[in-house]
């Protein structure tokens, strides 16, 4: 029994760190791609409203 709850311990233990690593990690990522989908659109709209030629 004592082999078990070690390895679940472990299991737990990584599992933990990873959510602790990756929910900030894919925010952000989240987070740049909205915001460079924004100025993607902003820098679209821009140059294709005000064609100055």
């Amino acid at each position: 029994m004592r082999a078990v709850e070690e390895e679940l311990g472990e299991l737990l233990e990584e599992t933990q760190n990873q959510l602790k690593w990756t929910s900030p990690l894919s925010r952000l990522k989240q987070r740049r791609g909205v915001e460079q989908r924004r100025r993607l659109g902003l820098g679209e709209r821009n140059h294709g409203g005000r064609s100055e030629e």
